[in-house]
């Protein structure tokens, strides 16, 4: 089945998910490395909402300790702007794996027969 055929088969709210998740891949990896602290924070922060991911879950996958990643939330401090490409690379490959769980486990489940 093709994507277009398969998200268009997708209630609302799966089709918004898929969509969210697309386009966070591409703002993670357009991101200006040398924008201001305050901009790295809230693309973090909503990264970490949109890939529903805790501190200690991304504190393990970006190798910091889970308090450094409630400062860049929150805007206390960042990467410096060398090793933000980093964080936001592995931000969105996070973000591929998870749409990529996504839709492969939707098409299982909308392919199976009913018996």
């Amino acid at each position: 089945m093709s994507d277009y055929l398969y998200e268009n088969l997708l209630p609302n709210h799966e089709q918004l998910r898929v969509k969210t998740l697309r386009q966070l891949v591409a703002v993670l990896r357009g991101f200006p490395v040398e924008a201001e602290r305050a901009e790295f924070s809230r693309l973090f922060d909503r990264a970490q909402s949109v890939l529903e991911v805790d501190d200690t879950e991304l504190s393990r996958t970006l190798r910091v300790s889970r308090p450094t990643i409630g400062r860049w939330a929150r805007g206390d401090s960042a990467p410096h702007p060398i090793g933000r490409g980093p964080v936001l690379l592995s931000l969105a490959e996070l973000a591929k794996m998870k749409l990529k769980l996504y839709t492969s486990h939707r098409k299982r489940v909308g392919t199976q027969s009913v018996a």
